[in-house]
């Protein structure tokens, strides 16, 4: 059982969580950016990756612990 089995059971098409603690700056520059390329017409997981991608390119120092644990569930 998750924390998302609700909002899958409530109808939620898609459903991004993370699968530990990560940092607030890190989360919220990530879906923006993710939603911004929803917006541009990409599909979740390609959004959501490139979200990432962009992330990690402007934060070469960062740990994976900040944005690796981001993930895409589709009902």
């Amino acid at each position: 059982m998750s924390f998302t089995r609700g909002f899958s059971y409530s109808g939620a098409q898609n459903i991004v969580c993370s699968l530990w603690k990560v940092n607030d700056f890190f989360t919220s520059e990530t879906m923006i950016d993710m939603y911004e390329n929803i917006n541009k017409g990409l599909d979740y997981d390609e959004a959501l990756r490139q979200a990432i991608i962009k992330l990690i390119k402007e934060y070469p120092d960062l740990s994976p612990k900040d944005w690796a644990g981001f993930i895409l569930i589709n009902n």
